[in-house]
Order: C-alpha cells, then structure tokens, then sequence
C-alpha cells in the first residue's frame, strides 16, 4: 500500500478565506522530490506559468514550481481552478510552515477567495489532481473545473 503525498486533516472557513493544515509525506515535501509532478502540473494547467508569486527570489512561478514545497503547488493548482472556474477580483493563497510547533511535513495553507463552497471544491480537486500527478497520472483538470463550477456561488 502506498503512502498518500497530500492529506488535508483540518480546515477552518471564515467569511472570505479557507485555512486547511495540510500533512505531506516528509520523504516527498518538495516538488524535486516527486519525479515530474511540477512538469506534469504545468503540462495540465498551463495558466499556473501566468501566476506571480511572492517567493523572495523574483523567479517565475513555472521555475519556482520546478523545486519548492509540494504544498505551495498544491495552493497554486487550488488558485487555478478557481480562476478557471470562479473567477474573482479579489483572491489569493500562500503556504506557510512552522515543523517546530506543528510537526514535520505540516503546513498550513491559506486561500482567499469570496465564494468558500468553490474555494473547498478547488481545494479538494487539487488534492486529488496533485496526488494522481504524483503517481505519473494525469487527472481530470476539466473534471475538477466543472466541479468547482457546478458549486459556485453566482
């Protein structure tokens, strides 16, 4: 039986905003540790090359997604489904860590967005679209759109 990289074990909704602690496998917490997922993740959602993010070193997103933190993929797939299939003016993630309080390979990411169904719709869709990528799949991207579409606010 495998290990699953990504498993979301809490996650808090407030008006506007979705926090989830996020547990990751800590053999495979950064994107190089998974053979080809950033590669099958822009090859799926091409728009994530569009993102900016704030990363402290001024890359772009498809070079930072070539070697960061599982999560921070995982918070910029959400984002994208969103995009595609919420679109709002005001939205935004980031991915946070603190091992020392929370333990190895929990992370805490934030996503903020006005409609929270489509917010946890993009967030489980994501889950799931970055686990199958990390087994050499490819997923169901258009699936997880009409998905967080279908339960979309409008």
């Amino acid at each position: 039986m495998s290990v699953r990289l990504l498993t979301a074990p809490a996650i808090e909704v407030a008006p506007g905003r979705v926090e989830a602690r996020v547990s990751c496998d800590v053999a495979r917490m950064r994107t190089t540790d998974v053979s080809g997922l950033s590669g099958r993740a822009l090859e799926a959602l091409p728009g994530l090359a569009r993102h900016t993010c704030d990363n402290g070193l001024d890359l772009p997103v498809a070079e930072e997604l070539g070697d960061t933190e599982v999560v921070h993929l995982l918070e910029h797939v959400a984002i994208e489904l969103l995009l595609r299939g919420a679109p709002a003016k005001d939205m935004r993630g980031g991915t946070r860590w603190d091992f020392e309080r929370d333990g190895r390979g929990a992370f805490r990411l934030l996503l903020e967005h006005p409609d929270d169904l489509a917010t946890l719709a993009a967030l489980k869709c994501a889950l799931a679209l970055v686990e199958v990528w990390a087994t050499g799949g490819t997923g169901d991207v258009e699936g997880a759109i009409a998905e967080v579409r279908r339960v979309r606010r409008s």
